[in-house]
């Protein structure tokens, strides 16, 4: 599966632009029009005719620094070696996160502990 691309906000610009076509066109056409995804027309026009305003959502919380294909990468290195301490796992896959990080990122993908066989 390819990389998701870093997702963005959708300016001022581009969501009055969506409002002022919607009378006129479907989400899909909206989307080709635009050289936006549909699915994120569609999502931006179910919000905006629920709350009736096209400002952002507030998200608490600093976003990842790593990719869902990273935490992929992550987790199959970790399920190769099971034997393999948190530190060299981390060395290993030359990922910039803390064996804390490492440690909550297998926890989300089902591994709960992951301790080095002696």
């Amino acid at each position: 599966m390819p990389e998701q691309p870093q997702r963005s906000e959708l300016s001022d610009f581009q969501k009055g632009e969506i409002v002022a076509l919607s009378a006129s066109y479907s989400a899909r056409e909206i989307g080709r029009r635009l050289a936006i995804a549909h699915s994120t027309v569609s999502a931006f026009l179910q919000h905006y005719a629920d709350r009736e305003n096209y400002d952002n959502i507030y998200t608490a919380g600093r976003p990842r620094k790593k990719t869902s294909r990273g935490d992929r990468y992550l987790v199959r290195s970790a399920e190769a070696n099971t034997s393999q301490p948190l530190a060299q796992l981390r060395l290993d896959t030359n990922l910039d996160i803390s064996e804390q990080t490492i440690r909550r990122r297998l926890q989300e993908n089902g591994i709960a502990k992951h301790k080095a066989v002696n």
